[in-house]
């Protein structure tokens, strides 16, 4: 009889991994050092794992075990309180990103009661509704625009995944340093070394591992915090995500699913810092007031569903996304403004690029080849650059407080709308 662990994530596969992992013991270097413990570490690990790859995973310190929601409550275990029925932390990921986690069998292990697709998206130049854009999944062919999942559930199933990889070895352990040697890298850590062909390094916009490869990166603060919130709503949103541009920051409001018969919404408030420290000093009920004022009387009325989370927000480029024997992947290599919720998808879609082009590398080459380290490079630069161009200018344009500026965002917003072309091949883009 298969367990259920057979089942989801394959009898095959386990025994493919695990021969792979004993023929390992024997060697000195594993094929690839992941080093971060987040979504990108995770999949990037689980991905190297099923391109029949050794991995070392130095994913730091857990704090507590992965969790999901019980009964409509998340336990990570009988001794601990519990926690909001969703997370505050949640995603928006675009086809592009789910067609990969369907590859890797991740997205097929999801609860799907707690997956909101968003069917449609529409923006408005001002809280007022004077100029607006419209992009339905029905004119771009497509199931869904994006599928909003909760970071928890994300998390929870990729570390499941991984843990099932006999060719994976997690280390709870924090990364330091790393030098090259002759055939391969060692990576320092809080416990001792770890070897491999590859480093790919996973680990955040701090990323020490950039740091220790000697990478530079660019940084620039944008001087807003990004307001994290769940509320329950009167009325139905229908799958329909809203963005207003006002002269308060960016609000965007993303569908959650309904859960028995209660509907709600994730608030993400890209506000100029002084108005986000007193929005987080009001308290949540202040909170669902205001995003309630700004969705009008679409939604009906807000009720607190979770605490008010607070992000500054950055923007960075690293200025080389490899290194000797490294390559960087998600924030380590950048992070762009959140109004678009492409982040992750970014991220992921570096980790993609790379486990393909590791998977498909000649015979002769290994896993940490220079030749094989420039084609990621090169496959990821112009994407990532779009990206980062794309949002830094929309963000930095709609902060400019101009009445003439303003008439011109908001007849630029009018025309849009009116090119159904455009704005399929903009709708295109941003679905991956």
């Amino acid at each position: 009889m298969k367990s259920n662990a057979d089942t989801a994530f394959g009898r095959s596969d386990l025994t493919r991994s695990a021969r792979s992992f004993a023929a390992a013991q024997t060697q000195t270097l594993c094929d690839v050092v992941v080093v971060g413990g987040g979504i990108v570490g995770a999949a990037a690990a689980l991905g190297a794992a099923q391109a029949g790859l050794t991995v070392s995973w130095i994913a730091g310190a857990r704090s507590k075990p992965p969790t999901r929601a019980v009964d409509g409550n998340a336990l990570a275990s009988l001794n601990e309180p519990a926690k909001p029925r969703w997370d505050s932390r949640v995603y928006a990921l675009n086809p592009g990103t789910r067609r990969f986690l369907e590859t890797i069998r991740v997205w097929q292990r999801l609860d799907a009661s707690r997956v909101a697709a968003v069917r449609d998206m529409r923006v408005f130049g001002d809280r007022y509704g004077r100029s607006r854009l419209h992009f339905g999944a029905y004119e771009a062919a497509s199931e869904a625009l994006a599928w909003i999942v909760e970071h928890r559930e994300l998390a929870h199933v990729l570390e499941t995944a991984a843990a099932y990889s006999a060719a994976i070895e997690r280390f709870e352990e924090q990364a330091t340093d790393v030098q090259l040697e002759a055939d391969g890298l060692a990576v320092t850590t809080t416990r001792g070394m770890r070897r491999g062909r590859l480093l790919i390094a996973a680990d955040g916009a701090q990323s020490p591992m950039r740091t220790a490869l000697a990478v530079k990166s660019d940084s620039k603060a944008y001087g807003q915090t990004a307001i994290v919130a769940n509320f329950s709503i009167a009325r139905a949103n229908a799958g329909t995500a809203y963005q207003w541009f006002t002269d308060e920051g960016i609000v965007a409001l993303l569908p959650l699913p309904d859960d028995a018969g209660r509907h709600a919404v994730s608030l993400v408030w890209s506000a100029p810092s002084a108005l986000a420290d007193a929005l987080m000093a009001g308290g949540a009920d202040a909170l669902a007031r205001r995003a309630e004022a700004i969705a009008g009387a679409s939604l009906g009325a807000f009720a607190p569903l979770s605490d008010i989370v607070g992000v500054p927000l950055a923007t960075l480029a690293a200025c080389r996304l490899i290194a000797s024997r490294a390559a960087l992947v998600g924030d380590a290599a950048h992070v762009v403004h959140p109004l678009a919720g492409q982040g992750l998808n970014l991220g992921l879609q570096d980790v993609e690029t790379l486990v393909e082009l590791l998977a498909a590398r000649e015979p002769f080459r290994d896993c940490g080849d220079a030749i094989l380290l420039r084609r990621y490079e090169r496959a990821r630069a112009a994407p990532v650059a779009a990206m980062r161009r794309t949002t830094d200018g929309l963000a930095r344009l709609f902060a400019i407080d101009n009445p003439a500026v303003a008439r011109l965002r908001e007849s630029g917003m009018q025309i849009v709308d009116r090119l159904p072309l455009l704005k399929r091949v903009l709708v295109r883009h941003a679905m991956g």
